[in-house]
């Protein structure tokens, strides 16, 4: 059972990752965050009563799932 959640932004480093991924479109990032949600990660977060959580949650997790993949692809690269 999760009883808090507790999310930390480390601005700098947002601000560096953008600059360094250069401008986005963000309904092409929440796209590929809603695509990334596995039906797994969605029946894992279905316990959360309430709707917004669940959602911010689960979006929270697609980006960061987007993003991992992101990150792995440009390592390959270099």
């Amino acid at each position: 059972v999760v009883n808090f959640i507790d999310f930390e932004i480390n601005e700098a480093a947002v601000i560096g990752s953008r600059r360094r991924s250069g401008p986005s479109d963000e309904y092409e990032l929440r796209r590929a965050a809603e695509a990334a949600i596995s039906p797994e990660l969605e029946k894992a977060a279905a316990g959360i009563e309430d709707s917004e959580l669940r959602r911010q949650l689960l979006l929270a997790a697609g980006n960061c799932l987007v993003r991992k993949k992101r990150l792995t692809s440009q390592d390959g690269d270099g």
